[in-house]
């Protein structure tokens, strides 16, 4: 439908996999050794993306982290695959913390923020020309805005689901529910 896995995820070794139930609905994405810190200019994630061209917008239930807290999972749009590629990524550790992440110049620093994520685990990321807007919701109804930023990237990007680990040595598995997407996609249909 659209959707593909970057061999072991955004310069991550091997180990890390995504698969996708469709009885259930659910991805489960396991990020093994795979974590970046300071300065915050190279990636390493588990990614499952599919492309979006203009405008449109991801949206994903985290549902569960194990072992829980580990870890981070959660959603990004960015430019491309590589490492210090322009992005917009919202992830939690499905406990009392969110993350978001801007990096406005390629190779530049994202400057991770955390903030309370007040038991809303549904994460959204809109794209409108140049601004990528964030919002946040515990039933994916009520939706709240926790970050804008303007970030200048190509017509065509990636989309998906990342998950990535607290420590270098650790191995984390994420699941993802009530995955969708907003706006064109060169070899598929708008929805799944």
């Amino acid at each position: 439908c659209g959707w593909s896995q970057q061999q072991d995820g955004v310069n991550c070794a091997a180990g890390n996999t995504i698969s996708y139930n469709a009885t259930t609905g659910v991805y489960t994405a396991t990020s093994a050794n795979c974590l970046y810190g300071p300065p915050f200019t190279a990636d390493e994630t588990s990614f499952a993306q599919r492309t979006l061209c203009g405008n449109g917008s991801i949206t994903a239930r985290v549902t569960g982290i194990n072992p829980l807290a580990t870890g981070w999972a959660g959603i990004v749009m960015r430019e491309s695959n590589a490492p210090g590629a322009k992005k917009a990524q919202l992830m939690t550790n499905l406990g009392s913390d969110h993350r978001r992440e801007f990096r406005t110049t390629t190779n530049g620093a994202s400057q991770p923020q955390q903030f309370q994520s007040l038991n809303r685990y549904w994460l959204r990321i809109n794209r409108v020309g140049n601004q990528f807007t964030m919002l946040v919701s515990s039933n994916g109804i009520n939706w709240f805005p926790v970050g804008a930023q303007n970030i200048v990237m190509s017509q065509c990007i990636q989309i998906g689901l990342v998950t990535t680990n607290y420590t270098a040595n650790s191995t984390v598995t994420a699941t993802f529910a009530n995955v969708s997407f907003t706006g064109s996609n060169p070899t598929a249909g708008t929805s799944i």
